[in-house]
């Protein structure tokens, strides 16, 4: 299918909930190559296929989010990461290998189980 790039990256940071004046960075985290969001829309106001675009452009927000290009193997399109961010309360772990299968950290009832206390009693720092 034939798009165009540029409206297709605009689209795709109005769904992030960000604006082009929140952009910091439009380029490639692996080589340094970058440009201006002007020079961007000059050189994006194309028609193009999916799979023609750099795989590893990306554009970082303001807030360090980012989008940045994701192929399934047939079609690449704009994905978002959003940085880790710390828990407000912190646990710590006692277990990670458990005899029952799959026991995801987050089934409360399986903590309980697992005894998975902080060692801060749940304390914020």
């Amino acid at each position: 299918m034939i798009n165009n790039f540029l409206e297709d990256t605009e689209e795709a940071i109005r769904n992030s909930g960000h604006r082009v004046k929140d952009i910091v960075f439009i380029g490639s985290e692996k080589t340094g190559h970058q440009c201006s969001w002007r020079t961007f829309r000059k050189i994006a106001n194309k028609s193009y296929y999916s799979v023609d675009v750099a795989d590893d452009l990306m554009i970082v927000f303001r807030d360090r989010q980012y989008m940045y290009r994701h192929s399934d193997g047939f079609i690449e399109s704009w994905e978002y990461l959003v940085p880790f961010k710390h828990p407000e309360t912190r646990h710590r772990i006692r277990r990670v290998i458990w005899k029952h299968p799959v026991v995801a950290l987050n089934n409360t009832r399986a903590l309980e189980e697992l005894n998975l206390d902080m060692g801060n009693e749940g304390e914020k720092e």
